[in-house]
């Protein structure tokens, strides 16, 4: 569920649900950096909807903006200088009294950079979290990032922002060991970058004489790493210890082979 790592994790955690939040407090983007633009975006003309907009509405746009930019996940989906055009035409439409949610929500497919994040039917999402909920996947994302193994493996915040999804849609009664288990045994949002990382560091360890003699170790261990984590990436289903030692072995065996190298 894509859109609660977007919206849950990069707002709730970072603001109350609250439009006036948006206009205060950090520095904001300047109003040029935001429409520097000479295209319209999904049918949002950037001047004009500036033109309209109160310095108030308009603060709020930047802040929405700044938080895009920084939030690696948010800017890896939308395009930020759009997106903020886009809450901001929202909050010209929808007036004072639209919550963040709802404007974010009205907003969950514009300025998308990959068709394929689309969120499907999103007006079923329900964007009511209740603050029990909130702490609670706030507590799984400071759990992630304080055990060394979980956040090798995952991305915290993601991790958390799935877990709060999970949440929402089972109820309060579903343990929240189960939900847990469900995400890390199917391997959502697995950490690339560290886990790759390890498995390369694991690789560059070891002995190559009686494995691939002849074949620089540097060389292989690069191989070993990028066809590990393009098959970790392309798995879908269970990721238990089994799955990942067959890919393992499938890394080692294709990197031995010369045309590996070329």
């Amino acid at each position: 569920m894509r859109f609660l790592t977007l919206i849950f994790l990069s707002f709730i955690f970072i603001f109350p649900f609250n439009h006036t939040s948006f206009a205060q407090g950090a520095e904001a983007a300047p109003v040029a950096e935001i429409i520097e633009t000479t295209n319209q975006t999904d049918g949002v003309e950037e001047g004009n909807v500036f033109s309209r907009a109160s310095n108030e509405q308009i603060n709020e746009a930047q802040r929405f903006y700044k938080k895009c930019k920084e939030n690696d996940t948010l800017s890896a989906r939308k395009d930020c200088k759009c997106a903020a055009t886009s809450y901001l035409e929202s909050r010209l439409d929808l007036g004072s009294e639209a919550t963040v949610e709802q404007i974010i929500a009205a907003n969950i497919n514009t300025c998308l950079l990959d068709e394929k994040s689309m969120i499907e039917k999103p007006e079923h999402v329900d964007t009511e979290v209740t603050q029990e909920q909130m702490q609670e996947a706030e507590s799984v994302y400071n759990w992630c990032k304080a055990k060394k193994d979980m956040r090798n493996q995952f991305d915290c915040e993601c991790l958390a922002a799935e877990f709060l999804g999970q949440r929402v849609e089972s109820g309060p009664v579903k343990p929240k060991s189960e939900i847990l288990g469900t995400l890390t045994r199917y391997g959502k949002c697995k950490n690339m970058v560290e886990s790759t990382g390890i498995e390369y560091q694991y690789c560059m360890g070891g002995s190559m004489e009686d494995v691939v003699p002849g074949i620089d170790q540097k060389k292989y261990c690069e191989c070993y790493a990028r066809t590990w984590a393009k098959r970790i990436e392309d798995h879908k289903g269970k990721l238990g210890q089994s799955v990942k030692a067959n890919i393992r072995y499938y890394a080692g065996m294709a990197c031995m082979k010369p045309e590996a190298y070329k």
